[in-house]
């Protein structure tokens, strides 16, 4: 017990004059300075190490070190308070690249350690020397050229010329050819071929080009040029009605009120070849209507209604800034294009075949009536013609359709039945007849009224050409007395 007394008792007494004496303690040395401190300057000035506290001299020294390719460089140390200077002995070379190095650990004047580690490159000149530099760039910054512009370079000295071909680069990476003129103080670099088209160049000058003397060259920014043949904007050339021979559709003209009819396909024209996809997507016609947009080559696009056009609708084409040809050139701007397609209406003749009276649907009235002379032996026959102009109807779809617009009904006596159709027969595609059964004729006693109506407007009679009639044609017609 006593032996275990006497070494927990030394210990104490080790803890307590290491203690005192702070071996244990291990400073950072973060706050030394040192010229020059940004790797790979330029300098001219005194070379130097500045501590914040004051270290012992021969440790500082033995850790401070400048060295070139083929080891350290001689020298003598001269101390300023708590910096250390650096005087090479014979001078530093200009162009020639240094690294000066503080790696290790010191003791400062009462025995506290630091430990430091720091190594910058740098390279020296004359305090009467400038580096070398780029005078000018051609093309300049953010210009755009064309795909067989020459990149010119100034510099205020002659250059190293391996220098710069190791040092400099080229993005993206495209063959290319040097010449330099004006003892290599002038370059010119040309494509072999041509730079890409519609491509951001990007010029760097690296680390290792130099002059001839071995000066490095300036710090010098990375410069951007754009190659773009074709800088001239795009514009609509055309807009114009199209024939719908389901190929070519070949342009008839650029008058769409007095051309467009309802199933005519119009196309536009470009100046030059457009970006199809951003083309199409700033074009739009109000109000919109179902159809395909078709390009036909590069710059002609072409829009096919499926629907048709309606008759009497006011259409608007706009082409929006957002247009651009193949170089990405805005389009320049359009004024809208507003139109309406040019549709005749639907026009009606009747004729009451028995009574041998014609008249227009205009004329048509639902409160003055016509009288119908019903033929014997039965009285009850009759047949109206009805011929239409202004459109056709050349399908049996069609046809049938108009046959279906057609409707006579008895309105008084109110219980009577209405007369049913017994035959249509048509002549071409515009003369449609209806013989109708089950007429009555009037007596002194009673009248008998009936009310033919040809239905008109939306969902009316119409041709597939979109001739409709404009309204809902109701007449009144009344049967003889016998």
């Amino acid at each position: 017990m006593k032996g275990t007394c006497l070494v927990l008792g030394s210990l104490v007494t080790l803890w307590a004059h290491l203690s005192s004496c702070r071996l244990w303690e291990l400073r950072d040395s973060s706050e030394i300075q040192t010229y020059p401190s940004e790797p790979n300057s330029v300098i001219s000035e005194k070379i130097w190490v500045s501590f914040p506290c004051s270290p012992d001299h021969a440790e500082a020294e033995a850790l401070f070190s400048v060295k070139d390719s083929l080891g350290s460089v001689p020298g003598r140390f001269q101390w300023e308070g708590n910096t250390l200077y650096f005087l090479p002995e014979p001078q530093l070379k200009p162009g020639i690249r240094y690294v000066l190095s503080f790696n290790g650990t010191y003791r400062d004047t009462k025995g506290r350690s630091y430990e430091g580690y720091c190594t910058v490159p740098f390279f020296y000149q004359h305090r009467s020397e400038t580096a070398p530099c780029i005078q000018s760039i051609l093309p300049s910054r953010g210009e755009i050229v064309s795909v067989k512009t020459n990149i010119l370079i100034t510099f205020n000295r002659e250059i190293d010329t391996a220098s710069f071909v190791k040092g400099f680069s080229l993005s993206p990476p495209t063959p290319y050819e040097i010449h330099w003129t004006d003892t290599n103080r002038t370059l010119r670099i040309s494509p072999r071929a041509t730079w890409q088209d519609r491509t951001l160049y990007t010029l760097s000058f690296g680390e290792g080009i130099h002059d001839r003397a071995g000066m490095p060259l300036a710090s010098t920014p990375s410069t951007t040029f754009l190659v773009q043949e074709d800088t001239i904007p795009p514009y609509v050339r055309s807009v114009e009605v199209a024939l719908n021979d389901g190929e070519t559709f070949p342009p008839l003209g650029s008058d769409l009120e007095g051309l467009l009819q309802h199933m005519d396909p119009i196309r536009l024209t470009f100046s030059e070849a457009m970006d199809q996809k951003k083309t199409r997507q700033a074009v739009r016609i109000t109000p919109s209507l179902p159809g395909t947009w078709t390009w036909l080559e590069d710059r002609t696009l072409l829009f096919l209604p499926s629907t048709g056009w309606e008759k009497g609708v006011r259409y608007t084409l706009e082409v929006g800034a957002t247009a651009e040809d193949t170089s990405e050139n805005r389009i320049l701007p359009y004024a809208p294009l507003t139109f309406t397609p040019h549709i005749d209406p639907l026009t009606v003749e009747i004729l009451l075949v028995n009574d041998g009276v014609l008249f227009d649907g205009e004329s048509c009235s639902p409160s003055q009536s016509r009288t119908l002379s019903l033929p014997p032996p039965t009285w009850s026959d009759y047949t109206l013609r009805f011929t239409f102009r202004g459109g056709s109807f050349p399908t049996d779809n069609e046809k049938l359709s108009v046959q279906k617009g057609i409707k006579l009904s008895c309105i008084f006596p109110p219980s009577s039945p209405s007369p049913i159709p017994q035959g249509y027969s048509w002549v071409g595609d515009t003369q449609l007849s209806i013989s109708y059964t089950g007429f009555y004729p009037s007596t002194d006693q009673e009248e008998y009224y009936y009310l033919l109506t040809l239905q008109g407007g939306d969902g009316g009679i119409r041709t597939s050409a979109g001739n409709s009639l404009s309204k809902e044609l109701v007449q009144l017609l009344v049967t003889v007395r016998q």
